[in-house]
């Protein structure tokens, strides 16, 4: 390999590390600080990279807090893969399954989301921005959710039901639990 081979492979792999970086550095503060409290300066100070290095990978703060939305959103659907298929082959049953779910509705992923909707309600370039993953995230997670109905008996628009139902419900629940600290009581 030729030294500038290997200088852009090497600079590459420093850029996709800082974009990660501010990715995780911006799902932290969503977290923490809040929607509205999140800013590029804080980002940045977070992520330890300068607030023109964050402005470089992210002009805008709508495009950072989507593409930072789509990073959590795709870590998530792997490690719901990664459940199902534990369902798949017998080593988790479908109510295990849906009560890890519920840890996940409940937890940061829920309350990141809470704050990113609300958002995008008044400010339509956010809303243009993040709509794409958020689409994307249903469709993967109506696709696990197919893999547990392979009998003909249940007909896809049945399965489609059960599964909107089940995320309305804990997603309801996890709305609830805002103002609500019984996890006792969610559990159950």
């Amino acid at each position: 390999m030729s030294h500038s081979a290997l200088k852009r492979r090497t600079q590459k792999s420093r850029s996709n590390n800082t974009i990660n970086k501010i990715l995780k550095a911006t799902i932290d503060t969503i977290y923490e600080a809040g929607f509205q409290n999140t800013t590029t300066s804080r980002i940045s100070l977070k992520a330890g990279v300068s607030r023109g290095a964050l402005l470089h990978h992210f002009p805008r703060k709508e495009i950072l807090i989507a593409e930072a939305v789509r990073f959590m959103l795709r870590e998530e659907i792997e490690e719901i893969e990664r459940l199902a298929e534990n369902v798949t082959k017998q080593r988790l049953s479908i109510d295990e399954f849906v009560d890890i779910l519920w840890e996940h509705f409940s937890g940061p992923l829920f309350m990141i989301t809470m704050d990113y909707l609300a958002a995008s309600r008044t400010e339509p370039l956010l809303k243009r921005e993040l709509v794409p993953s958020s689409l994307e995230f249903n469709e993967s997670l109506d696709k696990i959710w197919q893999r547990f109905f392979v009998t003909n008996s249940v007909s896809d628009e049945q399965k489609r039901l059960a599964f909107t139902s089940t995320i309305c419900l804990l997603r309801g629940m996890a709305v609830n639990s805002v103002l609500r600290d019984d996890p006792d009581y969610f559990r159950n």
